[in-house]
């Protein structure tokens, strides 16, 4: 199945952007595209529900295909009525086709949103 998409806002020196929500899709998982982005760094944010309180999972960013994938993938665990930022090297989870896969592992209900920040 195709992954979900994860919008990605462009964050503007000394301006205010409008940062779009997108549900969490634990069946499908999620993609990034970051096709013209020319930054370097990426920043995701993590919210999970407030509304379900046995919620336990984590959130993985999948190594890219470039030069530092030996490095491996990041595992983000997250909790009840949790927020998380994490700021991305493009150079480590970069795919071929420039996007950027987040996995949802799950053992329990996970829910909440993701958000996706181009740093200028």
């Amino acid at each position: 199945m195709a992954r979900s998409a994860v919008t990605l806002a462009a964050l503007a020196r000394n301006d205010d952007t409008n940062i779009t929500k997108d549900a969490m899709d634990v069946s499908n998982d999620h993609v990034i595209n970051i096709a013209g982005y020319q930054g370097e760094k990426v920043m995701i944010l993590i919210e999970t529900s407030t509304t379900a309180t046995n919620i336990n999972g984590t959130v993985t960013v999948k190594a890219g295909d470039y030069s530092d994938k030996s490095i491996g993938d990041l595992a983000i665990p997250v909790t009840y009525s949790n927020v998380k930022g994490v700021v991305l090297e493009t150079s480590r989870f970069k795919q071929d086709d420039n996007t950027i896969l987040i996995d949802l592992a799950t053992t329990s209900k996970l829910a909440g949103y993701i958000s996706a920040v181009a740093l200028p």
